[in-house]
């Protein structure tokens, strides 16, 4: 393929920060590429900084940098963390979109979602199972709010890393007394779905301190679904929500925050409100064609070599 158009620029899609990964690119990726083809890599990582700060990767990877026509990056804050290292010319800003199969129209949004559902409160924690991620803190935020008389029904969404997690996790609910607010799905692949699951919500919860956390694509599939974000401020979580307009930020490991943002959202005004401006802020900075746009932009600047 690469053959075929000698001159017309790349996008790589998988840089990776990781030594082994770095080590990968330079012997059998960058090579492929030649030494003169226009080639825009995209990161996934929000810890990309760290291939220049590590002293095994830095020389290598400045001379990556100085082999690439642009760097991408997902937010930012993610494209600040690389300053240092990555001149600004080379450094573009373009967000993840929404999925063919996931993204909704503004008529297919205003038709499914013009009111919060009437019974109990319905949490979703789409993720995966991974401690840092923040799931427990998800489950005793439930607890907190039966606590307080707050009828809610809380749903995961997401692959298990141990047996062992998934068995303290069903320990913990039985032992908070929770068994009945509380339902874990697994692994969920089928992107309708997914979709589906964002639509019968009426909070999305995403407490993580994941050390690698990026650009979650979770949050940004909640907000095409006008689905209030309840998230730590980590990582580039708040340049994607609005707090106190399309979500609401709260300190990590924090269960009573959590519940008290859901009890803020539980109001039929407070969410219709809410749920309007997570959908504003998807079409203004998420949507298929804002992101298509940005991404034309950036290429009409390459052109062939």
């Amino acid at each position: 393929a690469l053959d075929d158009a000698p001159a017309m620029p790349v996008i790589w899609p998988s840089i990776s920060p990781k030594p082994l990964g770095h080590l990968r690119d330079l012997v059998t990726i960058v090579s492929a590429f030649g030494p003169h083809r226009p080639v825009v890599a995209v990161v996934h990582h929000g810890d990309f900084h760290k291939l220049f700060a590590n002293p095994v990767t830095r020389a290598s990877g400045l001379r990556l940098v100085r082999r690439l026509h642009s760097l991408v990056l997902l937010a930012p804050c993610l494209s600040e963390r690389c300053a240092p290292w990555v001149p600004e010319a080379k450094r573009a800003v373009i967000p993840n979109t929404a999925s063919r199969d996931t993204h909704l129209s503004r008529p297919q949004f205003e038709a499914r979602r013009m009111h919060r559902y009437n019974g109990p409160i319905r949490l979703l924690y789409l993720s995966g199972m991974i401690p840092s991620k923040g799931y427990l803190d998800v489950l005793d935020a439930v607890h907190t709010l039966r606590q307080r008389g707050v009828d809610v029904r809380a749903t995961w969404a997401g692959r298990w890393q141990s047996d062992d997690d998934e068995r303290a996790f069903h320990a913990r609910v039985d032992a908070l007394g929770v068994r009945e607010n509380v339902q874990h799905l697994g692994s969920v692949s089928d992107r309708e779905q997914v979709r589906d699951l964002y639509l019968n919500a009426d909070v999305f919860l995403l407490p993580t301190t994941y050390p690698t956390e990026a650009h979650p694509l979770t949050i940004m599939e909640a907000l095409n679904a006008g689905t209030p974000v309840v998230a730590t401020a980590h990582a580039s979580i708040p340049e994607m929500i609005e707090d106190g307009r399309s979500g609401i930020l709260v300190p990590p490991h924090a269960p009573a925050a959590l519940a008290d943002a859901v009890e803020r959202l539980g109001t039929e005004e407070t969410w219709r409100a809410f749920s309007r401006a997570a959908r504003d802020r998807y079409e203004r900075v998420f949507a298929p064609d804002v992101v298509r746009a940005r991404w034309l932009e950036l290429l009409a600047g390459i052109g062939p070599a």
